[in-house]
This record gives C-alpha cells, sequence and structure tokens, in this order.
C-alpha cells in the first residue's frame, strides 16, 4: 500500500487508536524517558554527520515513516514510504528504529532472539506491547518537534536539539534502548523492556 501524504499526517492518530491511553502531553513515566532520550541523541547523530544541513520537516518525515515501517512488522502489511524518501530522510528512519526496533538493529535481535513469541507475526498483541514505549516517544517528539518550531522559528526543533541536548544527549554513534537501560534500570525495569 502506498503511503500519502495525507496518510503520513495520521501518524499521531493511528498511535492513539493503537494505544488510547497514550497522551503525548503528559510527563512521560517508566522507560520512556530513557526511549526518549536514545532517539533524540541518535537523531543528533545524523545531523551530525550531515553536518547539520538537517530540517526539522525532514526528521518529522522521518519519524513517520518509521511508524509506518513499525506499523507494517504488526500489521504484516507492506507499507510503500518511498515516494517520501530521500537520503537524509532514510538516515533519520534507520536511526530512529535503531533505538528500538529489532528488525531494523541486529544487535537488538540477537539480545530478544530468546524470545520467540515477540516475532510470532501472527501474534499481533506481542509486537504491540512490545513497540508501545518507542511509539510513545516518537508521538512525544512530533509533539515537541510542533511545538519547538513554533517556538523558535523554522528549524526550531533542530535549534533546540542542538542548544539544549548537545551536551546530555550522545551523538558519537547510533544507540539502542538496552545498551543504555543495562546500567541504569532496575532489574524489574529491564525486565519491562524485554517483556
Amino acid at each position: 500500500m502506498e503511503v500519502s501524504a495525507y496518510n503520513l499526517k495520521k501518524v499521531p492518530r493511528m498511535i492513539k487508536r493503537m494505544y488510547p491511553h497514550l497522551n503525548e502531553r503528559s510527563s512521560p513515566d517508566g522507560i520512556v524517558p530513557i526511549f526518549l532520550s536514545t532517539i533524540e541523541g541518535n537523531i543528533l547523530f545524523v545531523i551530525d554527520s550531515h553536518n547539520k544541513e538537517c530540517k526539522s520537516s525532514s526528521i518529522d518525515t522521518a519519524l513517520r515513516i518509521a511508524c509506518y515501517k513499525v506499523f507494517s512488522h504488526i500489521e504484516a502489511l507492506d507499507y510503500d514510504t518511498s515516494v517520501h524518501e530521500n537520503e537524509v530522510i532514510n538516515d533519520f528512519v534507520h536511526a530512529i528504529l535503531y533505538a528500538f526496533d529489532p528488525f531494523t538493529n541486529e544487535t537488538l535481535m540477537g539480545m530478544l532472539k530468546d524470545s520467540p513469541d515477540l516475532f510470532a507475526k501472527d501474534d499481533r498483541e506481542v509486537l504491540k506491547k512490545y513497540y508501545e514505549s518507542g511509539f510513545d516517544a516518537i508521538l512525544r517528539i512530533l509533539f515537541s518537534l510542533e511545538v519547538r518550531d513554533d517556538m523558535y522559528g523554522y528549524n526550531g526543533y533542530v535549534k533546540f536539539l542542538d542548544r539544549e541536548f548537545r551536551g546530555n544527549l550522545s551523538a558519537e554513534k547510533l544507540n539502542y534502548v538496552t545498551m543504555i537501560a543495562s546500567s541504569s534500570l532496575s532489574e524489574e525495569e529491564r525486565a519491562e523492556l524485554l517483556n
């Protein structure tokens, strides 16, 4: 199925339909802040690798395409987003998904390979549960992107990330949640990531 620009704009609604309890305006709790910092650190990595010639609109498009890539795993459908893609957007999509998607990140897949239920395509609910925190983080980043562009003008989100988070987020390499989580989470929170 080809994804139109209209379909891309509907991503937040689709996420909320799948997870009605998510609210991008509330304070993140549990493991969601780790997902947020990992994804935003990966976004900074791509910005740096493209010599800061990236636009907020490219990040917005990439976040929405990343959601469609995950929807394809959950729904076992093929979504064609190629009309919206270019080199920079593809780099952002890869970096976003690398943070939490085992189908993008082979290391993460290796860590989760002992969870056969997770990869049983016919069990949609297990995949939905696995991806919930990732979708929550993406929903929050989409909201932040809109707010920052309104606050800071053109490319506001990129300026915001650079100004506010440059010292706090690792942008030296692509990271993923379990790498960061291994040192900062309790056993219970670690188990929640894998269950």
